[in-house]
């Protein structure tokens, strides 16, 4: 944490012989936008209650800098979301104990600007729904999380629900909306008459590994046998532990039988999926050796490939205080080319920049 302090009087008048006890900022708590500015005031007391003239500030701010920063008057700069912990120092020259007061500033987005609605619907036919989303953005392409308001403009062609599902009730246009804030976003949709005679969804049974992606095909044809063009089913599966997506990727996480459902205007095709372990053992090669009289931890590897980090762990009496630097350019000859030693009974993770400058290290006890 680079923190960084500049001394500068509170107020003219000389403050010989009192001592600062209590001090105040103001504001102590504020909530401002991402990109605004506010500036801190720091008032120090003697134990009087007694405004203490000439006192001079150092202001620090904990942990970092992402959400942004505070300068040497108490100017504070808003870069991202999060909260700025400010902390003012506050003493009088020749010595004495100094007094701290903290503030917190809450950065907030922008409004959003924005919304994106999936998936897109243009058409639809009578007895069809699709479940929407809206996701709504800051103008800065911040994520944001208002809720979401929907409606149609004519009911009686579709209906809109609290969530997001549209249901489609007999044909005609109409123009849905999502809103957000000061946001909207609007599209079309035009309902046409429920002509569907049947579905399908192939592969109709299939077998797949844990974490294997399962590619499913929906097709929907009119009871005159012509294909309906960019049919858009309701997805569906039983039991969990398995997810998929509007395009029909299947992937199972648990091994054991699934039923994948497809459902259309009143219609569901379904199919079998038997997933089994992935069972992805693989043989392995011992190329080289570089014992340690430490207990080894985790080894990660630098994203350059060519070197790597091994920490070490205490759990059985040995030290675990040391991390080693490894160059593996030559997997069968690893070396040791550096360590660094922590106060610590196990050190967990370690990754440094890829210009190697800095590191970050995580400990246990």
């Amino acid at each position: 944490m680079l923190i960084f302090a500049v001394l500068v009087p509170l107020l003219q008048s000389p403050a010989q012989g009192r001592t600062v006890t209590r001090v105040t900022i103001e504001p102590g708590s504020a909530a401002v936008q991402l990109g605004d500015t506010i500036r801190l005031t720091a008032k120090a007391f003697d134990a009087e209650g007694q405004v203490v003239a000439g006192a001079q500030v150092r202001w620090f701010q904990a942990g970092s800098r992402f959400e942004g920063g505070i300068d040497s008057t108490g100017l504070v700069t808003a870069r991202a979301t999060g909260t700025i912990v400010a902390t003012a120092v506050v003493g009088i020259a020749g010595g004495g104990r100094p007094a701290t007061a903290t503030a917190r500033i809450t950065v907030l987005s922008q409004p959003a600007s924005r919304i994106v609605v999936e998936p897109a619907v243009a058409h639809m036919l009578v007895g069809q729904s699709v479940a929407l989303t809206a996701t709504p953005y800051a103008p800065n392409d911040d994520r944001r999380y208002d809720p979401i308001r929907w409606s149609v403009d004519d009911p009686g062609i579709a209906q809109v629900t609290t969530t997001g599902r549209l249901v489609a009730s007999r044909p005609g246009k109409t123009t849905v909306t999502a809103k957000a804030g000061q946001a909207s976003q609007s599209f079309t949709v035009t309902v046409g008459p429920n002509t569907l005679g049947s579905v399908a969804l192939t592969p109709a049974t299939t077998t797949a590994r844990t974490g294997d992606v399962v590619k499913f095909t929906f097709a929907a044809k009119t009871k005159t046998g012509q294909p309906i063009s960019d049919p858009l089913p309701q997805w569906s599966f039983a039991p969990g532990n398995a997810q998929i997506d509007l395009d029909g990727g299947f992937v199972a996480e648990v091994p054991g039988t699934y039923r994948v459902m497809a459902n259309f205007a009143g219609q569901t095709a379904d199919a079998i999926v038997e997933v089994r372990p992935r069972d992805a053992a693989r043989p392995t090669t011992l190329v080289g050796r570089l014992p340690i009289k430490a207990l080894s931890g985790e080894f990660w590897l630098h994203p350059d490939g060519k070197h790597g980090y091994l920490t070490t762990l205490g759990l059985t009496g040995a030290a675990g205080d040391r991390l080693y630097a490894i160059d593996v350019s030559d997997p069968g000859d690893p070396r040791i080319t550096d360590s660094v030693m922590v106060d610590a009974r196990i050190i967990n993770d370690v990754m440094t920049t890829e210009d190697g400058k800095y590191g970050v290290i995580t400990r246990e006890g």
